[in-house]
C-alpha cells in the first residue's frame, strides 16, 4: 500500500463532555492500532493538547526511508481550529541509530519489537486542556474505508458506553533488574575511566527491569499516569507491543514546519515528605554542580545538532536549568530552539536522533560505549515516541519512564547520565527512584537484582 496521503475533507464535532483519563485509557485499549498522546494540562507550552488516534488504516514498519518521507509529507492543508492531529503516530527504537550513524548497536533483545512502527489514522479525539473543550475530528482521505457519518456514529456510541470497573487492588509483583549492583558500579567506574582518558564527556548508562502481570495495559496506564503528572505521556496499543510511557521529556517539537524546540532534562532528585523537605531538596538540586555541568553538556550538544540544519543565527537557548516539579521527582529542564526551512524536517530528525540527553556527549563516542557496556537492546526505551500532523507539525517525546509489554511480560528500563564526578552509589539510588515511579502503582513491589546471561 502506498504511504502517500491525500486529505479530501475534514469535519469536526464538538463533544459535550471532555473525556477524562480513565475514559481515554479505556478507549485506547479497546482496539489494536489506537494511540493516545496525553498531556496533564499543567503547563501552557507542554500541556495544552491531548490527542487520541482512533482509526488505524495502515502502518509503516519495514522501510526507514519511506517512513521519514511519509511522516513529514502532509503539507497542503490548514490546521483545524489550531488543534493538532496525530496523522502518523508510533515509535522508533533507540537502535534506529544504525540507520543514521555508523555505530553498531546489535545485542540481545528481551522482546521482539519492530525497529519502528508508525500508524496512519483518519479519526481523532482532540482535547484542548486549557480551554476545556474536546472535538471529534474526522478526515476523508484516499485511504479511508468508512464514511465520516459511519465513523461519527461509531465513536459517539463508544463514548456513551459504560467503562468497566477498575476500582480494585493491583496486588503484589516482583521486579527483576537484569543487572547486579556490582556490575552497575563497575560500569559507572569504567565510564568515569573513559571520561578521564578523554574519550567522552558524559555517557547515559541504563539497564532493564522485568515485571510479569496479567493486569490489562489500559488499567496500568491509567494507574501509572494518575500517580505521575506527565505532559508527554503515550499509550500505544499495537499488535506487536503495548507501550505505556509517561515521559516528562519532549525530544523535539516542530511548529508550522519551521520552528523547532527541544527540551533536554538532566538532574534528578526525589521529593520529600513535606513542603519544608521539598524546599531543601530543590535547593540541593539547584546547587548541584554535577547536574548543571551534565545539563550544560547536553544543551551544547543539542544546539549543535539543531545548528547543523537550522537557518544561520536562529539557534538559541531560550531557558536554561528551569526547575520542574513532578509528583515524585524534581528535574532541571532547558529549552533550545531554532528555525528551519520546511523541507528540512527529515534532515533535522536525522541530526537530532537519538536524543543527546539519553546518549551522552560527544554523541557517537557515547553511543559506542553504550553498545559495549549495556547488555541488552533498549528497543523503544530512549528512542522516540510521537506523531506528525499537518504542515510539518510534529511532537516527539524521549521514552523514559516507559513500559514495553509483550504478552504478560513488561520491561521497564532505567538509568542516568554519568560524568567524571558521578558517585556510583548515588547514581544507583537515582535509578531506583526512577523505577519506583512505576512500581508504586502496585500494592506491593519487591525489586531484586540479578544477572541472567551466561557470560556474567
Amino acid at each position: 500500500m502506498s504511504s502517500t496521503v491525500k486529505i479530501k475533507s475534514v469535519q469536526t464535532f464538538k463533544l459535550e463532555k471532555v473525556p477524562d483519563l480513565i475514559h481515554l485509557s479505556y478507549l485506547t485499549g479497546l482496539k489494536k492500532g489506537r494511540v493516545l498522546f496525553f498531556s496533564s494540562g499543567l503547563h501552557p507550552v507542554h500541556g495544552r493538547f491531548t490527542v487520541l488516534s482512533l482509526n488505524p488504516l495502515f502502518s509503516i514498519k519495514s522501510d526507514f526511508g519511506e517512513l521519514l518521507k511519509a511522516l513529514f509529507s502532509i503539507k497542503d492543508f490548514s490546521q483545524i481550529n489550531g488543534m493538532p492531529m496525530a496523522l502518523f503516530s508510533g515509535w522508533m527504537n533507540y537502535e534506529c541509530l544504525e540507520f543514521i550513524e555508523k555505530v553498531d548497536a546489535n545485542k540481545k533483545s528481551l522482546q521482539v519489537v519492530p525497529d519502528f512502527h508508525f500508524i496512519f489514522s483518519d479519526s481523532f479525539i482532540v482535547i484542548d486542556n486549557f480551554e476545556k473543550r474536546a472535538e471529534l475530528v474526522l478526515l476523508e482521505t484516499n485511504h479511508s474505508v468508512t464514511s465520516i457519518n459511519e465513523r461519527k456514529q461509531l465513536y459517539f456510541e463508544e463514548l456513551a458506553a459504560d467503562i468497566p470497573d477498575i476500582d480494585y487492588e493491583l496486588g503484589a509483583i516482583k521486579a527483576k533488574a537484569l543487572i547486579s549492583k556490582k556490575k552497575y558500579v563497575e560500569s559507572v567506574n569504567e565510564i568515569r575511566r573513559r571520561i578521564g582518558a578523554g574519550d567522552v564527556y558524559q555517557v547515559n548508562f541504563t539497564y532493564p527491569v522485568e515485571i510479569k502481570t496479567e493486569i490489562p495495559s489500559w488499567v496500568l496506564f491509567y494507574k501509572y499516569l494518575a500517580k505521575n503528572h506527565a505532559d508527554y505521556a503515550a499509550f500505544i496499543n499495537s499488535s506487536e507491543v503495548e507501550v505505556l510511557s509517561i515521559s516528562p521529556e519532549c525530544f523535539f517539537r516542530i511548529e508550522n514546519g519551521e520552528k523547532v524546540s527541544s527540551f533536554p532534562i538532566k538532574g534528578t532528585i526525589k521529593k520529600g515528605i513535606n513542603q519544608q523537605e521539598d524546599q531543601a531538596l530543590k535547593f540541593e538540586l539547584a546547587q548541584s554542580r554535577k547536574d548543571f555541568a551534565e545539563l550544560a553538556m547536553i544543551v551544547d550538544l543539542i544546539r549543535n545538532d539543531i545548528g547543523k540544519v537550522a537557518n544561520p543565527g536562529t539557534v538559541k537557548v531560550e531557558k536554561h536549568a528551569e526547575l520542574f516539579e513532578f509528583p515524585t521527582l524534581f528535574h532541571l529542564v532547558s529549552t533550545v530552539s531554532g528555525e528551519i526551512e520546511k523541507e528540512k524536517a527529515i534532515e533535522l530528525f536525522k541530526s537530532l536522533f537519538p536524543g543527546g540527553s539519553i546518549t551522552g556527549a560527544p554523541k557517537i563516542s557515547a553511543m559506542k560505549i553504550i553498545s559495549e557496556l549495556e547488555e541488552y537492546k533498549r528497543n523503544i526505551y530512549t528512542g522516540a515516541i510521537g506523531f506528525t500532523g499537518l504542515n510539518g507539525t510534529a511532537v516527539f517525546n524521549i521514552p523514559i519512564r516507559t513500559v514495553q509489554r509483550v504478552d504478560n511480560v513488561l520491561i521497564y528500563s532505567t538509568g542516568g547520565g554519568i560524568t567524571f564526578k558521578s558517585d556510583p552509589e548515588k547514581e544507583f539510588e537515582e535509578t531506583l527512584v526512577k523505577t519506583r515511579a512505576f512500581l508504586n502503582i502496585f500494592d506491593e513491589a519487591e525489586m531484586v537484582f540479578t544477572r541472567v546471561s551466561s557470560n556474567s
